[in-house]
């Protein structure tokens, strides 16, 4: 008896250690398996683990955890949650590092996501066609990833913290719905078209004082009209604004001492530029597009004037012409009448005009400037 029943253990022993061992050889095999809570996933040769399927149609919040199975999870693979029509809200934990391509496409009910600090890469379209319309990034997020949103059409607006130093290639280009109200207070780059096509991008933006470098194009196919750099930038960089083709009005502060080459190019309905006499160098390869109706706005006798004789561009001498603001080359009732119906934004001044109608050089464009020029008339 006892001899049937040692090889009965025996056998059963034998038995769970190939189950066991079978097992073991198909997880390795597959190096896919599925969590109690609707997700898949793919272990990788590192131990890692990635996302790669959603497969609980009943299930709309979906909550990706940190570990699975004691693999960090890492990644969010090609098309995990595409046509999930049903998923409504998706969580990414702070140890997502990548997100591959059209990942969230076609996912016609999530409406905003949080990306956390921990993703840098992502993969073209991973949100295309998607409806997402909020997306916040962390704070201490400090590059925007390549191709973040490319392709997606509903974002309409996004939070970046203050820790964002880089927006990457092609990061939001083609959301075309997008509304941006400023860029990063601390922005040091934008990458090539890292905006492009975003058609609700403008009509006014203000650069931050630390930016530092840009490639060509970010702005293409955006409605900026106006564009001011911050007190405090020093170096207008090369490509800066380049492809930004409705551009119509710059404004440099009296902080700036360079503009580099080619910062303006295929800006072609560039028409006013505002450079100070602290502009002292300029990039000897083409800054401003061949545009007869550009003028350049500056003071008598400055880097500015010279540069702008150099490249046979209008100049505009502001200290000269304070007060005529309709450019006749007098002073008139008609430029005390247009600073009225500036005042009552019934018309639009542009920079360097808004300079020459403070007439009593109070930094404020007021009915006194008015008053001042129908005074001078009277005296006349």
């Amino acid at each position: 008896m006892k001899r049937i029943i040692s090889v009965l253990l025996t056998i059963t022993i034998t038995i769970t250690l190939c189950a066991f061992s079978f097992a073991s050889v198909s997880a390795d095999e597959n190096d896919v398996n599925a969590s109690g809570e609707g997700l898949k996933y793919q272990i990788e040769a590192d131990g890692t683990a990635t996302v790669i399927d959603h497969v609980k149609s009943d299930e709309y919040y979906v909550a990706i955890p940190r570990y699975f199975e004691g693999h960090m999870v890492t990644r969010i693979g090609k098309r995990a949650f595409a046509n999930k029509f049903y998923v409504s809200s998706v969580t990414i934990p702070d140890t997502v590092k990548e997100i591959d391509s059209e990942v969230f496409a076609v996912c016609i009910n999530l409406k905003s996501i949080n990306i956390p600090k921990s993703v840098v890469t992502v993969q073209n379209n991973a949100f295309a066609n998607s409806c997402i319309e909020t997306a916040t990034f962390e704070d201490g997020t400090t590059v925007i990833p390549d191709y973040m949103f490319s392709g997606c059409g509903s974002l309409k607006s996004v939070q970046m913290p203050e820790t964002v130093k880089q927006i990457g290639y092609w990061s939001f280009a083609n959301c075309k719905n997008l509304r941006l109200e400023a860029l990063p207070p601390y922005l040091e780059k934008l990458s090539r078209n890292s905006f492009a096509g975003c058609a609700e991008i403008g009509p006014q933006l203000v650069i931050p004082k630390t930016f530092k470098e840009t490639d060509i194009d970010a702005f293409m196919l955006t409605g900026i009209k106006k564009v001011v750099f911050e007190d405090g930038i020093e170096v207008i960089p090369e490509y800066a604004l380049s492809g930004t083709e409705k551009l119509e009005e710059v404004v440099i502060p009296d902080s700036a001492k360079v503009i580099k080459n080619n910062a303006f190019m295929s800006c072609e309905m560039l028409k006013y530029v505002y450079i100070p006499a602290s502009v002292v160098e300029y990039g000897t390869m083409g800054i401003f597009p061949n545009n007869p109706e550009l003028s350049i706005w500056g003071y008598f006798n400055t880097a500015a004037e010279q540069y702008a004789a150099n490249e046979n561009i209008n100049f505009v001498v502001i200290d000269k012409n304070m007060g005529d603001v309709n450019m006749d080359g007098r002073l008139s009732i008609h430029d005390a009448t247009d600073i009225q119906k500036s005042i009552a934004e019934l018309t639009y001044f542009s920079e360097g005009v808004n300079k020459m109608a403070d007439v009593n050089g109070d930094g404020v464009v007021s009915i006194l400037d008015a008053a001042f020029i129908q005074k001078q008339l009277l005296q006349q």
